[in-house]
């Protein structure tokens, strides 16, 4: 029976060790066996079975005392390896935001040792029951019905029967709503989880969900289908009842044939043709259209213990057929496979009870080509190879498809390819792509340093022919000589130049760069007149750059934290190269009030807004840098809040402590998801900078646990009351697109 319903891939858990990545402690956790959030029923998974005894419990946003087994899953990991984490003791949807950011659902084991899989799965009865599913046996489609609320709903299937919208390979649907966030459908299992409650489902071709393979028996349903739930007001299913609408209760069909390799592509198999085992094929149904996928194999049919590769491999079985008419089809690209025979595939029909064999399906495996790219030294930049120049070796060769997926990169190299004890200029700067499928390909070049300069197209499109290799040629040009030098020095005075008493900045980092190379220098001590000493003022912060190639460049300085620039005006700014010889450039740079980032003497909200418009823009501003890794993040924000203002995230008045008067100040200001593009700062609930106020804002602010609570305060005017964590989740989580108003209902 197992041959009869074995599809082409069935949709594993794959197993994430955690090793991969050691950098969070999320992942650390998981290498000393602890659980994760979601992980109800402690198997070291995260999947449909703990969602389903979590709702058992009926506890969902109740308020009532909840364990780990009953959700409560936002505690921290850590203890005793193994024992739960101890979270707020309530079960709501705020153990829903850690266990989708854990982001281990559906994942397999999170544990080097996770045991066996726990489940409460059980097989349908058939006499009558409060829920009941019914299946459709002509269409696949299936209905479930309810006498009470449903809060989860699982079916899986041993034999991976149930399809998908794209020919059964789909993978887990995560919409962004609290319903819908956690389903599954895959080929072997479909799962609901929604909290508000339904007490019906349907899921056919139409709603693009899930369906199972038509015109199976309900004996064989039985038996492959298990079933588990839970009630909006706890407890389980019970039974749940199955019934079969339409079913064909006669003998089953079947087919069988053979894939076969037609060397000689004549359309026949003939002798010493082999077939092809591990192949996919697609049976379809003329009446209803996609049945199943079928995989060809070997089959030992004389039972000798040895499988023979000309009538035994390749072989492809479709049982349990209803009478009716269907197509067997080859389903491989046609880039790697010629069809040699009933290219549109082979139809045929079949009675009840009969057992047909389908004449052999011919394909032949398409021969491979090639892509040979050859690398030159082009001296005179005329962009063709002459006699006299040279491969070239250390270029970088790309190789996309025609919609530019990566397929793969090396460099060009010299090789002994004839094996004769020497490499020749033939042998030199080049490499070949090989194996690939007939078709269009574009492939792409890069210098070995940045120093040189692309004298032909750096990106080539061409096609590949069956057993043919394609070449391309690329030119690059060696350097020319120039140099850039100059001084970061402080400009204590800020007038933009260097007046006695202003010494120079060691350490800092001075980029030139344009579209096709990049050089670095740092600023440092040089005893410019070699008496053996360095003057502060005109031998500190020198630095320089030896540059291969004449070119207009840009030049820009990575300030030291805590810096600002005074001159050159703009951070960005152009520099000529000139052969043989030097171009002068210097730096003023100051150090203003801590956490003065718009220079106005003044700290205040505005040096908040600035940071975050700045960080939006993908602009470097050293002076905004408080933690020093070259890149403007949420860290910094984080640390201009707490270090100059003394305060945490939320406090929109800046008063040094986030509570109700903030909430009510947010609200007042009407921007909460208002759908205006970024016009929300940090006095109106923007606190993780991207310009909006949202429920992503209230989360983090809420996170970081820096909440002062109060007594339940009311604003006249407006009805605004003090809004709790579990409402915030609650916002986020369920109503994505109410209003504010909405919202100040929901609050405590």
């Amino acid at each position: 029976m197992l041959k009869q319903y074995r599809k082409t891939r069935r949709t594993g858990r794959a197993r994430t060790s955690g090793k991969a990545s050691l950098e969070s402690l999320e992942a650390r956790h998981m290498l000393a066996g602890d659980l994760m959030a979601g992980d109800a029923n402690q198997d070291y998974r995260f999947d449909e079975a703990d969602f389903i005894l979590s709702m058992k419990s009926g506890k969902f946003e109740t308020g009532e005392a909840a364990t780990w087994e009953e959700g409560d899953w936002n505690g921290a990991p850590g203890g005793t390896a193994g024992a739960p984490p101890a979270g707020d003791g309530e079960y709501n949807s705020g153990d829903y935001v850690a266990a989708f950011v854990a982001g281990t659902f559906m994942q397999g084991p999170y544990s080097d040792d996770p045991g066996p899989a726990k489940n409460e799965l059980a097989p349908f009865v058939t006499e009558a029951a409060a829920v009941r599913v019914f299946y459709e046996s002509f269409s696949g489609s299936l209905q479930i019905e309810s006498d009470n609320a449903l809060s989860t709903f699982h079916l899986a299937s041993t034999e991976n029967i149930f399809l998908g919208p794209i020919d059964s390979e789909i993978g887990a649907i995560r919409p962004h709503s609290l319903p819908g966030l956690f389903d599954v459908y895959t080929s072997g299992s479909i799962f609901r989880l929604d909290p508000s409650g339904f007490a019906a489902l349907e899921f056919n071709a139409a709603n693009a969900q899930s369906v199972i393979q038509p015109g199976l028996s309900e004996e064989f349903l039985l038996n492959d289908l298990r079933v588990d739930g839970s009630l909006v007001v706890g407890g389980g299913l019970g039974p749940v009842s199955f019934a079969c609408v339409d079913c064909f209760d006669g003998v089953p069909a079947s087919a069988s044939g053979q894939l076969f390799d037609d060397i000689n592509r004549n359309g026949v198999r003939d002798a010493g043709e082999t077939g092809i085992d591990g192949l996919p094929l697609k049976l379809e149904s003329l009446d209803t259209g996609f049945v199943r996928r079928i995989v060809s194999e070997g089959f030992d049919a004389n039972e000798d213990g040895t499988i023979d590769p000309v009538t035994e491999s390749g072989r492809f079985f479709a049982n349990q057929l209803t009478p009716g008419a269907y197509r067997v089809s080859f389903d491989r690209s046609e880039v790697e496979f010629l069809r040699t025979n009933h290219v549109g595939g082979f139809e045929f029909t079949v009675a009840e009870g009969d057992v047909l064999d389908i004449t052999p399906l011919g394909v032949s495996r398409i021969a491979p080509g090639a892509i040979e790219a050859t690398a030159f030294r082009d001296d005179n930049g005329n962009g063709t190879r002459d006699a006299d120049e040279l491969p070239l070796d250390g270029v970088l060769l790309r190789l996309q498809d025609a919609n530019r997926a990566f397929i793969g990169s090396a460099r060009s190299i010299s090789s002994d390819l004839n094996q004769d004890g020497t490499v020749d200029p033939s042998e030199a700067g080049r490499f070949t792509f090989s194996d690939l499928t007939i078709g269009d390909y574009v492939v792409s070049s890069a210098p070995p340093t940045n120093d040189w300069t692309a004298t032909t197209t750096p990106e080539v499109a061409t096609t590949v022919s069956e057993g043919a290799t394609t070449t391309i040629e690329f030119g690059f040009q060696p350097p020319v000589a120039g140099s850039v030098q100059g001084q970061v020095f402080d400009d204590r005075n800020m007038n933009g130049q260097r007046d006695p008493g202003e010494p120079g900045i060691n350490g800092v980092r001075i980029e030139i760069f344009n579209t096709r190379r990049q050089y670095l220098a740092l600023s440092e001590n040089r005893d410019l007149n070699n008496d053996g000493t360095i003057d502060p003022e005109t031998e500190t912060g020198i630095y320089s750059f030896d540059v291969a190639v004449v070119d207009d460049y840009s030049i820009r300085q990575r300030l030291l934290s805590g810096m600002a620039q005074i001159a050159p005006a703009d951070l960005l700014s152009p520099v000529t190269v000139s052969a043989n010889a030097a171009t002068s450039f210097d730096f003023a740079n100051f150090r203003p009030i801590d956490g003065d980032l718009n220079l106005d003497n003044v700290t205040d909200v505005q040096d908040i807004d600035l940071l975050c418009s700045t960080m939006r823009g993908g602009v470097y501003d050293a002076l905004m840098d408080r933690d020093g890794d070259q890149r403007l993040t949420l860290n910094d924000l984080d640390r201009l809040i707490e270090q100059v203002f003394g305060t945490v995230p939320g406090d929109a008045n800046l008063d040094k402590q986030f509570d109700s008067g903030d909430l009510v100040a947010i609200w007042q200001a009407g921007e909460y998801e208002d759908d205006i593009p970024r016009n929300s700062t940090w006095a109106e609930g923007d606190w993780n900078c991207d310009g909006e106020f949202d429920a992503f804002d209230l989360v983090r602010a809420f996170r970081r646990g820096g909440y002062v609570n109060a007594a339940e305060q009311v604003e006249p005017s407006n009805r605004v009351t003090t809004i709790g964590k579990a409402t915030i989740a609650a916002a986020m989580l369920f109503d994505r697109d109410v209003d504010r108003d909405d919202i100040t209902k929901k609050a405590k």
